[in-house]
């Protein structure tokens, strides 16, 4: 499939439209508004949004927290399905994913993930107040959630290790007495169809209340090999969750919630880009002009998109989850105080397998020459990368807080935690179409090669990973005057984890001769198990090892006016440390934690009866220790393993509005700006095609590493990967009333994120990315009718791009990881 995309100057000419208009029609029509008496009001207030973000109830314009927060309502709005969804309505939040919902990253402000997936998350992400620590589990379905809130800046005192950047909040809908029922079905294109069903109300009135809801998403994906006929980037998605409530008293009251889904996705839509700048391959005379680095934008129209079919018996193709989640809240409320315990846990179970390369025909390998002197031949494999594993994790947290209604209030508690992770990381060459009697000429191939074309591990390493967290945490708050109030969080914690370490080579089966022998006798008749650090059992190989640290949080908070609060904080947060799965030494096989200290101040305000609010902040934010790829001990590693290595620094704000100028009008707009930048003491170890790349040379140094001198790249002033230093989201909500009971609604989003680069060195980007969505119907009774259409444009600016290790003889073209394109349809609702 040839992907279409509009022009960039028809995008900006819509983007610049989408700002003026919106604002000029906004400032015209609330001056309007403004300017009519209080007899004769034009517009209701803004609704009073009460979040929990400081783990108890408050209006959201009272915290001192930049928060963004989502109703039931606001998301249903907005057709909200994914966090990618969310990120289009939030300034200063971002999302990395790998072409699905299975694997996201959430950025924000600026502080991304530099450690290839070695250690924790930046962003915490909780379901019900309990810690979701597996990332391919975070994107929920949203059948039945009362809200989101996303925390922007550290909030490591208030939530422990990872709330490094911020976190997010999925809070599930409380049953309570009154009794409601819901329905909802869509219809799109490429496949789509989607039903959501709920019900809610009392069991035994007064006393124990449930709620149920259940989902079915499937999507047959927006791209087609046009060769094949083979789909990319759908999903099929079954899902249900529970929560039923007990108050056998007015002081007690327990909540248990249980979510399960059962979700697939098939392989991603995968781009990719040639080579065009850096050393060219050592195989020139095979492979003319190939370059080994890509340089520049990366367009993901370059080549028409490829879905290679892999081997019927490999198992799953694509992305396989199965995801519990349970938790029990209990409340008492003992008059001078109140005391609650959550206890939470986690089972997620994932299988992978995918394509390695977007292409169908795979890639070409050099076959073994059938006689000395001969020409060489080649023959395209397919290569194909693929994971397995376990993640079963359980929390418990206690905490007694006083009343909120006196000047001094404080809060104590404790949590643990402790998990167990299993992953499997299978890497394989599919050797089908190699010629009888024949063998690839590459060593490193042959080590790949599976024997008979099934995904039996060619190449595998298992990870067997134990962690428990203990914390201590304290939170006082303390009116100064009725108009100031300062506040402190501070929070110790200790980091347990242990790690077993178990990889494979293999016996191919096309090894002849001696090799053969040798190979058997090694390891019997195919794969031999390597323990690098130890077996199971050792107490002295096996990597492990304790993190301890402390986090803070002070804020000071002034009321101007009833309307206008200010505030100012500084806080620290810390990403958890962790261990090198591919450490060839023993010096290589930990890194610390990643800490940054973040300085904030920020205005929330309520103005004209509430019918408009504005809300800023500034930031400044140090980062120290980031965990990157930097120098191995063993000086034969080009710096692939995780270390802490250099800092990082990033100023930026954050600016909200919405309004309600006219009756039937609401208008928002939303403005995130970060610019992450490296420090002096950053750098980067690949620098194998850097002299060849005029941008890049200059900045080849030498640096005394643990090993000895090593070549390096500055990145001093370089922008962290990943990351957009602008996002602006504009949206405009209509909605009035026809004749014979039926009310009419529109609504239209647009979000713009600048370009992001996809590597430290900065050699090339993607993006910037325009997303416009837009949606209006009917409603008559219980019943709504919405037709919708998102990425309006069609715009395929990738979610995220690599440049994989190829397992083949020549060079790696780069991989663009693409988003779901334009999608329209009807929904029908129903709710009683």
């Amino acid at each position: 499939m040839t992907i279409k995309k509009s022009g960039a100057k028809t995008r900006s000419l819509l983007f610049a439209a989408t700002i003026l208009g919106g604002l000029g029609w906004g400032a015209t029509a609330f001056a309007q508004s403004a300017a009519a008496s209080d007899q004769d009001q034009q517009a209701t207030s803004l609704e009073e949004v009460v979040v929990t973000a400081r783990k108890r109830e408050e209006r959201l314009q009272d915290v001192p927290l930049a928060i963004t927060s989502f109703s039931s309502e606001a998301l249903e709005d907005a057709g909200v399905q994914t966090l990618r969804d969310l990120s289009y309505l939030t300034p200063g939040l971002t999302i990395n994913s790998g072409g699905s919902e299975f694997g996201v990253s959430p950025v924000i402000r600026g502080l991304t993930n530099l450690n290839g997936g070695a250690g924790d998350a930046n962003v915490s992400v909780f379901l019900d107040g309990v810690y979701l620590q597996n990332a391919s589990a975070t994107n929920l379905a949203l059948i039945d959630i009362a809200r989101i809130e996303v925390i922007k800046g550290p909030v490591s005192a208030l939530y422990g290790r990872n709330a490094f950047a911020g976190a997010i909040n999925y809070v599930s809908a409380i049953p309570n007495e009154e009794f409601r029922a819901r329905a909802e079905g869509t219809l799109g294109n490429d496949g789509m169809q989607t039903l959501v069903g709920s019900i809610s109300g009392p069991v035994v009135p007064g006393i124990l209340a449930a709620r149920l809801a259940a989902g079915y998403d499937t999507f047959d994906g927006s791209y087609t090999d046009n060769i094949t006929g083979q789909t990319a980037g759908g999903f099929e998605k079954k899902d249900i969750q529970g929560v039923v409530s007990f108050t056998p008293t007015e002081r007690l009251s327990i909540t248990a919630a249980a979510y399960y889904g059962d979700d697939f996705f098939a392989q991603s839509a995968l781009g990719y880009n040639v080579g065009n700048c850096g050393a060219r391959t050592a195989a020139t005379a095979i492979v003319p002009n190939v370059f080994t680095q890509y340089c520049g934008r990366l367009e993901p129209d370059a080549q028409p998109v490829e879905v290679p079919a892999l081997a019927s018996s490999a198992g799953v193709s694509g992305n396989q989850r199965e995801v519990l989640n349970t938790s029990v809240h209990v409340d008492y409320d003992f008059g001078f105080g109140n005391l609650s315990y959550i206890y939470g846990y986690n089972d997620i179970t994932q299988q992978r397998l995918n394509d390695f390369l977007g292409l169908r025909d795979g890639i070409r390998f050099e076959l073994t020459p059938l006689a000395p002197g001969n020409p060489a031949q080649f023959v395209n494999l397919q290569e194909t990368f693929g994971s397995d594993g376990n993640n079963q994790d359980s929390s418990h947290e206690l905490r007694f807080a006083s009343n909120q209604d006196q000047p001094f209030r404080w809060a104590v508690g404790g949590f643990y935690f402790d998990s167990e992770v299993t992953n499997t990381t299978i890497i394989g060459v599919d050797g089908r179409n190699i010629p009888a009697g024949r063998t690839l000429l590459s060593a490193t191939g042959r080590q790949y090669l599976t024997a008979d074309g099934r995904f039996a591990p060619g190449s595998y390493t298992e990870n067997f990973i134990t962690e428990t967290q203990k914390s201590a945490f304290v939170g006082l708050d303390y009116d100064v005057t009725s108009q100031l109030t300062v506040s402190g969080e501070a929070r110790y914690t200790e980091q347990e984890k242990s790690l077993l370490i178990v990889r494979s080579t293999s016996c191919p089966a096309t090894a002849t001769g001696a090799a053969t022998a040798t190979c058997a006798a090694a390891s019997g008749p195919n794969v031999q198990p390597i323990y690098p650090f130890g077996g199971p059992g050792s107490t002295t190989g096996n990597p492990s090892g304790s993190f301890e640290f402390s986090n803070f949080r002070l804020t000071a908070k002034y009321q101007f006016t009833p309307g206008i609060m200010g505030y100012a904080s500084v806080a620290d947060g810390t990403k958890g440390g962790g261990f090198n799965g591919r450490a060839t030494v023993p010096d290589d096989l930990s890194f610390d934690p990643e800490t940054n200290d973040t300085f904030e101040v920020g205005l929330k305000t309520s103005l004209f009866e509430n019918r408009l609010q504005l809300n800023a902040a500034i930031f400044h934010i140090e980062t120290q220790g980031i965990q990157i790829s930097g120098p191995s001990a063993n000086t034969v590693t080009p710096g692939l393993v995780t270390k802490n290595f250099g800092s990082t620094t990033s100023n930026g704000f954050e600016f909200e509005a919405v309004a309600l100028p006219l009756e039937g009008v609401r208008l928002n707009l939303g403005i995130g700006y970060s610019d992450p930048k490296f420090n002096d003491d950053a750098f980067d170890f690949g620098t194998g095609p850097c002299a060849l790349i005029p941008t890049c040379a200059p900045r080849l140094t030498t640096i005394q590493a643990p090993a000895g001198p090593r070549a390096a790249i500055s990145l001093d002033g370089l922008q962290v990967p990943r990351t957009s230093k602008l996002q602006v989201s504009t949206g405009v909500s209509l909605n009035g009333s026809l004749s014979g009971g039926w009310d009419w609604f529109a609504r239209s989003e647009f979000r713009y994120e600048s370009k992001q680069y996809s590597l430290p060195n900065n050699y090339n980007y993607f993006g910037p990315r325009y997303q416009i969505n837009a949606r209006a119907g009917v409603e008559y009774g219980n019943y709504t009718l919405t037709a919708f259409v998102d990425n309006l444009t069609d715009d395929h600016t990738p979610e995220t791009a690599s440049y994989n290790s190829r397992l083949n003889d020549f060079n790696a073209n780069y991989t663009l990881y693409l988003p779901q394109g334009r999608t329209f349809g009807l929904k029908l609702g129903y709710v009683y």
